[in-house]
């Protein structure tokens, strides 16, 4: 499944304290890529329906990305909208 990105939430980017993007450019070079962190420049983000999500797996995962690529992610969850946000912040 392929997941859109857009604009993040109000909520994501009171998190971001610059638009600069000091990371290099870093893709994952693995043949199976579920969630598009590699994609997200700083403000974007992709949701997921509550129902679909794995919250806790979805919060070690953009841990680990971010580990890997010196990116910073936030996850927030919209019970409003159902869905889960992956944001990119930093």
């Amino acid at each position: 499944m392929a997941y859109e990105i857009f604009d993040a939430s109000p909520q994501a980017k009171a998190k971001i304290a610059s638009y600069e993007d000091a990371s290099g450019v870093s893709s994952n070079e693995h043949h199976r890529i579920k969630y598009p962190f590699d994609e997200l420049k700083i403000g974007q983000c992709f949701t997921i329906p509550i129902a679909e999500a794995n919250e806790t797996s979805l919060r070690l995962t953009a841990s680990n990305r971010g580990k890997k690529t010196g990116k910073k992610f936030c996850v927030l969850k919209h019970k409003d909208f159902g869905c889960v946000e992956v944001a990119r912040i930093a």
